[in-house]
């Protein structure tokens, strides 16, 4: 009785090991997740550099214009540098919502103190810079920042990336120059 039953447990391991259908499958789906993980990653990864530069690149060429003295001489205020700005980066960035731009003076550059983009709960503060002239004359030290909310974090399930209160990660950028004689 004994070895008929280990003839039937062979014959069965013999069938079930030689039978291959279906491990595809169980490989597949071992692998899927982790594949998607990495592809969905990257693809973040790389949309958070490229509103990155695109950012930085916007606020360095609008810059240049407060540097030459060109905006300030044509009266520009900074909502119109805010749309310099939005006009120049690319279309992944929400203009009306999630950007503050803020535009300072300074006389030296060992009195410079740097702003924060976010009040004590970890939200955008909504006015960076009281003034709405684009400050600078002949000669002073401007410094120019800029705060993106970016919210593509707050929406990838599972882990919190975000530094904001509401998931969301913050971009910022800013340059500081002495403007040219005009």
């Amino acid at each position: 009785m004994l070895s008929e039953y280990y003839k039937t447990l062979k014959r069965f391991k013999t069938r079930y090991v030689k039978d291959k259908r279906g491990t595809v499958v169980i490989e597949f789906s071992a692998v899927i997740f982790p594949l998607l993980l990495l592809l969905f990653g990257s693809i973040a990864i790389s949309l958070y550099f490229f509103t990155t530069f695109s950012l930085e690149f916007a606020i360095k060429d609008v810059a240049r214009g407060v540097r030459t003295g060109q905006l300030q001489n044509a009266g520009y205020t900074k909502e119109m540098l805010i749309n310099d700005v939005c006009n120049q980066a690319v279309v992944l960035i929400d203009c009306e919502n999630n950007i503050r731009l803020g535009i300072f003076e300074f006389t030296d550059f060992e009195n410079i103190e740097l702003p924060s983009c976010t009040n004590t709960n970890g939200e955008l503060i909504e006015n960076l810079s009281d003034n709405n002239e684009i400050p600078g004359v002949s000669g002073s030290i401007v410094f120019i920042l800029a705060c993106y909310e970016w919210t593509l974090t707050g929406m990838i399930p599972f882990i919190n990336l975000g530094q904001m209160s509401n998931g969301s990660s913050l971009i910022q950028t800013a340059t500081i120059f002495r403007t040219e004689p005009f």
